[in-house]
């Protein structure tokens, strides 16, 4: 589940009587990519050197859904890919170890010889300044509410 806090649960603030159960899923959907972003942004801190220029996507049920994928690269800022395979843990894993183990002198490129791409979904500016704003939101209503979340998880 996301946020990684193990005391935080979930809730939906700023809704109203005119939303419906299709707000409510797709505000679901853009709480996991805000997170995405948040682990994003903690990696490019990082690690400085990496240029994030696109995302892949490796399996998953939600790796088939255009509006998810949309919500994604909307919401990174960067293009999201959806790979030809559906066996991408398996050969991510097959790929480390065959680098670990010097078969491989590349991860980047035996990844891109193995997975190639099916479906790119592009970044939307527009779209993207738009989710920033709420991305922001949702990182200060997390932080906001962390106390009361750990007061509900102890009793006290």
């Amino acid at each position: 589940a996301l946020p990684f806090e193990p005391d935080i649960r979930g809730m939906w603030i700023g809704h109203s009587l005119i939303h419906t159960k299709i707000h409510f899923y797709r505000s679901l959907l853009e709480s996991y990519a805000y997170e995405y972003r948040h682990c994003l942004e903690i990696m490019k801190e990082i690690s400085t050197e990496i240029k994030f220029s696109s995302v892949r996507v490796i399996g998953g049920g939600g790796s088939t859904s255009d509006l998810w994928n949309t919500i994604k690269a909307n919401v990174l800022a960067v293009p999201y890919n959806q790979l030809k395979r559906k066996d991408c843990a398996l050969l991510g894993t097959a790929i480390l170890g065959g680098y670990g183990t010097g078969i491989f002198e590349s991860v980047e490129k035996t990844a891109i010889k193995f997975a190639s791409i099916k479906k790119t979904y592009n970044v939307d500016i527009s779209q993207s300044l738009k989710y920033l704003h709420f991305a922001n939101i949702y990182l200060k209503a997390i932080k906001a509410n962390k106390r009361i979340f750990n007061q509900l998880s102890t009793g006290s």
